[in-house]
């Protein structure tokens, strides 16, 4: 796909450049976690795609496991609290090596964090997850017994960024997990000639305070992950479309939607062409995966300079979110970053009912 790994909503003025921001919002765009969970790509996310319990379905129609054989009981097994100093195992496993068990209590840990961190965003879930995993290019570790881990880290290959996600669970923070995981993670890129690592964290968490401990530093642009609940602002939607349909009589819009190569899943674009040129003037883009399915994430917008200020920007986000609801039926919230400080962009989605989760930071390790 020609998507980056960044999202966002993009409406910027004519004197703007017409790169879309970095924002990650996906499980994998997550930093090490010494105290706070992230959202990812199918996120996402990376606080991913990351999402969240309430946004997280369970792996099957009706709430079943990953596999029958390899439920894990949430509730009964809660990761195990160890003394401060205790020394942890930490193991690292190649891709083969993960089991539909393993990830499930992977799944079940960063569900668990997320919930913790009072977010209610996009996560993958355990199928999705186990995917990942199996077909990682880069590495993993899990912190503890493999069927009871406490904490856990992936490193993308260099040539994806050298992202660095990761969790260790909330009872088990300030206790040096996350410093075991990290001296893995360090020793692993030394090895293997990385010139740097990328974590991106939220803003003002004790991930942060975590990754510039170790030395990473921070970027200048913070990502807004802003939430809409689409059924509690469904009336609202509707007011705005008419308002915005008054100013729009001059443009055609069509919908598509087309299939995910990978990770299972679609996107979902709106185009609008002038009437009176005949030429597409903007697009809107929404993609939902089979990883995350109740949410919409990885949201572009794009308007050309000349017909910016006719409200396009919001008919077109307007038609496109009726466009995903009609088609992907478990969708119930849409999650998108942006520029925190973009004026243009902060106006549509407000106006649209989005409310802000949080900020992230994307911090850097520079290695060599």
């Amino acid at each position: 796909m020609r998507r980056s790994r960044r999202e966002l909503f993009d409406e910027r003025p004519e004197e703007a450049p017409d790169t879309l921001d970095p924002a990650p919002a996906d499980a994998e765009d997550a930093a090490l976690d010494a105290g706070d969970s992230p959202a990812d790509e199918p996120g996402e996310p990376a606080d991913a795609v990351a999402s969240d319990e309430p946004g997280e379905t369970e792996d099957g129609e009706d709430g079943e496991s990953l596999e029958e054989s390899d439920e894990v009981d949430e509730a009964e097994e809660e990761p195990e609290e160890i003394e401060a100093g205790e020394q942890i195992p930490i193991t690292a496993v190649t891709p083969d090596e993960v089991t539909a068990d393993l990830a499930n209590r992977l799944a079940a840990l960063d569900r668990s964090e997320m919930v913790a961190s009072g977010r209610n965003l996009a996560i993958v879930n355990a199928r999705a997850l186990l995917t990942k995993l199996q077909t990682l290019s880069g590495s993993l570790w899990v912190a503890g017994p493999l069927n009871r881990p406490i904490g856990w880290a992936t490193l993308t290959t260099p040539a994806e960024g050298g992202v660095l996600h990761g969790t260790v669970s909330t009872r088990n923070r300030r206790k040096g997990v996350a410093d075991r995981l990290l001296e893995e993670v360090l020793a692993y890129a030394a090895e293997h000639t990385y010139a740097s690592i990328i974590s991106t964290v939220w803003t003002d968490s004790p991930a942060e305070a975590f990754v510039q401990a170790h030395g990473f530093e921070p970027g200048t642009q913070p990502a807004a992950v802003r939430r809409q609940d689409l059924y509690a602002t469904a009336e609202r939607r509707g007011r705005i479309e008419e308002d915005a349909a008054s100013y729009g009589a001059s443009y055609e819009l069509a919908t598509a939607e087309e299939e995910l190569e990978q990770g299972g899943g679609s996107l979902y674009r709106v185009v609008a062409r002038h009437l009176v040129t005949g030429v597409e003037v903007g697009f809107a883009e929404l993609t939902v995966t089979e990883g995350a399915p109740e949410f919409a994430i990885n949201g572009m917008l794009r308007v050309e300079p000349g017909h910016r200020g006719t409200r396009l920007g919001t008919l077109m986000s307007v038609e496109l979110i009726g466009f995903v609801q009609s088609k992907a039926k478990k969708v119930r919230a849409v999650q998108v970053s942006s520029p925190a400080s973009d004026p243009y962009i902060t106006t549509i989605l407000d106006r649209l009912g989005f409310r802000v989760a949080g900020l992230q930071l994307e911090h850097r390790l520079r290695l060599r």
